[in-house]
């Protein structure tokens, strides 16, 4: 099984030059492409946008969408 916790780590502040309480999109992001890469458990801080974000992805994969 693999684990992901990327949540607000620091490598997303450098990428994006956000601090640490800027960086729930950025988390969001890298959260919802490891979850479409395989990850089998993600760990989050903010689990309401973390579901949310699942559901948007869920539902373009099952229209068809996949990523490049």
């Amino acid at each position: 099984p693999v684990l992901v916790s990327v949540s607000r780590k620091s490598f997303l502040g450098e990428l994006c030059g956000k601090g640490v309480s800027e960086r729930g999109p950025a988390t969001l992001a890298a959260e919802v492409l490891a979850a479409l890469a395989g990850a089998d458990y993600l760990r989050t801080h903010d689990v309401e946008a973390l579901a949310d974000g699942l559901k948007v992805a869920e539902a373009l994969r099952a229209r068809g969408w996949r990523p490049a």
